[in-house]
């Protein structure tokens, strides 16, 4: 799981990359982000998220191991890319990614 992260977090940072050095037009970047980065990193977090204790989350219901959670994450991730914030919002949600790898189990860091 981590090793799956880690890839997704590197196509993020090098289409950051080609954004800022206009390599691709923000239009392009834009349509990747939301046909393919988006759902992934969501995917993702959704996943990682099952690892943080409860303690450490806005739980909104929870029965049994079930929970509703509300995730400043996933709501980082739903927000429009913009032209003008596009960098900033990648990195944030990378940065989101890696530090939520930090929960995971060690068997599963592999």
């Amino acid at each position: 799981m981590k090793a799956e992260t880690e890839t997704l977090c590197l196509s993020i940072e090098e289409l950051r990359q080609k954004l800022a050095e206009k390599t691709v037009s923000f239009r392009d970047a834009e349509q990747l982000w939301g046909s393919v980065y988006r759902p992934r990193a969501r995917g993702v977090v959704e996943n990682l998220l099952s690892y943080v204790p409860s303690r450490e989350l806005i739980v909104l219901l929870e029965m049994g191991n079930q929970r509703l959670v509300k995730s400043d994450e996933v709501t980082c991730i739903e927000q429009p890319l913009t032209e003008e914030l596009a960098s900033v919002h990648l990195d944030t949600v990378v940065g989101q990614l890696r530090r939520l790898t930090g929960y995971l189990p060690i068997e599963a860091n592999a």
